[in-house]
């Protein structure tokens, strides 16, 4: 465990907890960037499933997964990193380690919130707990605890909470474990009909009377596209709820069509209907396919006068995908604290 950073030391120190020994692991690291991402058991059945919670969408990325999934087919973890957990009864794992074996998924290292999600088996099911451990991450996952448990109870694609537990340094929660890649091309229709089944009622409404629009205009600056807002106040849009950040890594399918949604912090009542669906393409174009902003925008555009037409006229955008496009940035840039700057440029100059 010596050869792994600083960061990643002090994140197992709090995990491994203090006091009594509850239970030790031998364990495997899997590293990415210089950081620890992944902790594999040396169960090769729940290793395999450890390893699903990762879902990265590039490619050099997805090859690295290929070749660790090779190494426990073959049976030579020895060529993972090997360490010790010693999980003591105060850490936040203890509970889990009960049961047997786990593995776990670390978050950005490079955020303020490193939050990870632990999974094992327990009576026969296969679960995973999401836990953030003091300051802003138990924050993070004690608001995704709100959502799941409010207005995200029962809508298609969240998950169910089995169990959730809320301290002053620790929040968690516990769903089932679901089986499931990231959505590719073919699975477009059925995340545009989930994205459906958000709407909250058929009948379109002016955006300024919708909930989220009060949010939006006292987060943006005084008098700061005003001439945009009064235009786009007016536009009939059906209302819906908005998970704020869907993307192709918070979204898993499955080969019966069935749809799972993560990460819920962000998600809001009365929002616009479309804008998960701006988010996705962009996070798409951007981040996964690497486009520029310009270039992102065009290839969003053009999703929305083709595959994603049908949607967007349903949902009250009819022709004015400049309107979409923007209230979605600015939404997301001043609202959910998304950096769009760049994009908010080519969206002006674009027209």
């Amino acid at each position: 465990m010596s050869s792994l950073c600083k960061k990643d030391l002090d994140f197992l120190k709090l995990i491994e907890g203090q006091g009594e020994v509850v239970s030790s692991h031998q364990v495997y690291g899997v590293m990415r960037l210089g950081h620890l991402l992944l902790v594999l058991p040396q169960d090769r059945d729940l290793a395999f499933k450890t390893l699903s919670l990762y879902q990265p969408q590039k490619k050099l990325a997805k090859l690295y997964v290929q070749v660790v999934l090779l190494v426990l087919r073959l049976g030579l973890p020895c060529l993972l990193k090997k360490f010790k957990l010693t999980i003591r009864l105060s850490s936040p794992l203890a509970e889990y380690s009960r049961n047997g074996e786990f593995g776990f998924l670390l978050g950005n290292p490079t955020r303020d919130a490193r939050r990870m999600l632990c999974l094992y088996e327990t009576k026969g099911q296969s679960l995973v707990s999401k836990l953030g451990i003091g300051g802003a991450s138990r924050d993070t996952v004690s608001r995704e605890i709100e959502v799941l448990e409010g207005i995200a109870r029962g809508l298609n694609g969240a998950p169910e909470v089995i169990s959730y537990y809320l301290d002053e340094e620790l929040a968690s929660f516990t769903v089932l474990w679901v089986e499931g890649c990231s959505p590719t091309a073919k699975d477009e229709e059925s995340l545009i009909a989930m994205l459906q089944s958000w709407e909250v009622d058929q009948t379109p409404r002016p955006v300024g009377s919708l909930p989220f629009w009060n949010d939006l205009v006292v987060a943006i600056p005084e008098g700061a596209y005003c001439e945009f807002l009064d235009s786009v106040s007016n536009r009939l849009i059906k209302e819906s709820i908005v998970h704020g950040d869907f993307a192709p890594w918070n979204v898993k399918c499955n080969d019966s069509g069935d749809v799972s949604v993560l990460d819920w912090e962000f998600c809001r009542a009365g929002g616009p209907a479309g804008i998960d669906a701006a988010h996705y393409m962009l996070q798409t174009s951007m981040l996964v396919r690497q486009m520029s902003p310009k270039q992102a925008l065009k290839y969003v555009y053009e999703w929305a006068n083709s595959t994603g037409k049908e949607y967007l006229y349903s949902a009250g955008w009819k022709d004015s995908l400049r309107e979409w496009m923007g209230l979605y940035l600015l939404y997301s840039q001043y609202v959910l604290g998304m950096d769009r700057e760049e994009l908010l440029t080519c969206w002006k100059e674009i027209g």
